[in-house]
């Protein structure tokens, strides 16, 4: 039985991904390669890889998902994650560390109903992936 992996956001769409995927000259391979520079640099665990290294032939999506939310949780000192799930859906949301109780539940979501920068900056991040962001739910993602 999988653990599943609780996450305040919401679906996203893999449209950046797909295009990464479709065509080999799209600006949106320029900005992933970009991303991938910036890991090298300032990512130990990128430091002596390449591309071929981390993209692998059989299941690129999801290395390149894995890619861009190191890049997302390094830009954002780990405050926000995408993940793809079983079905190659991805979601964009606020990062759990360690066991998730209702306090900590509760804190997000009221930091979420009170801070309207907390939700500008959370909207500026999804924008990245998604145009028509509506605002966080809570959801188990396998």
């Amino acid at each position: 039985m999988q653990i599943p992996l609780i996450i305040y956001g919401e679906p996203v769409n893999s449209s950046f991904f797909d295009k990464l995927l479709d065509d080999k000259k799209s600006k949106y391979l320029t900005d992933f390669k970009r991303y991938f520079n910036y890991l090298k640099k300032n990512n130990d665990s990128y430091k002596h890889s390449s591309l071929k290294d981390k993209i692998s032939i059989d299941r690129p999506l999801y290395d390149y998902v894995s890619v861009i939310n190191d890049w997302l949780e390094h830009e954002t000192d780990g405050k926000y994650t995408i993940c793809i799930d079983q079905s190659e859906h991805i979601y964009f949301g606020f990062k759990f560390t360690g066991p998730t109780g209702g306090d900590i539940i509760c804190k997000i979501v009221k930091d979420w109903n009170k801070k309207k920068e907390l939700r500008d900056e959370y909207f500026e991040w999804i924008s990245m992936f998604e145009e028509n962001a509506e605002g966080p739910i809570f959801s188990a993602v396998y």
